[in-house]
């Protein structure tokens, strides 16, 4: 499917649910995080950025987020896993997707940061 053609609206749709839990997409670019917490925010949903100074308690106090964006990079940080780990323990964490799959296949160093997360 092509640029634009609307495979995001596949995981955004189930966040605008009252009964939705918490996706995490993984992004190959930090720049497509902003766009893409730009495209959620458009579609009435408030994105969280993961970035390396957030821990547990911060989004804790952001819970009404249903969408955390997070750029490959991070994945692999122990504060990342440690909340993807806490929301799966909880509850709460409904699905993982991966933003602009392709990459994998394209970009090396996301075939490996992918492959890091364990």
């Amino acid at each position: 499917m092509e640029t634009g053609g609307g495979k995001t609206l596949l995981f955004f749709l189930p966040l605008k649910m009252q009964s939705a839990r918490i996706t995490i997409a993984i992004v190959p670019l930090i720049a497509l995080m902003d766009d893409l917490a730009y495209r959620a925010t458009s579609h009435g949903i408030e994105p969280l950025q993961f970035y390396e100074g957030l821990y547990y308690e911060d989004y804790v106090k952001l819970s009404g987020s249903k969408l955390i964006i997070v750029s490959q990079d991070a994945v692999h940080l122990p504060k990342f896993k440690k909340l993807a780990h806490k929301l799966h323990a909880e509850g709460r964490l409904d699905r993982i997707v991966i933003d602009e799959v392709h990459m994998t296949v394209t970009d090396q160093d996301f075939r490996v940061n992918l492959a890091r997360i364990g």
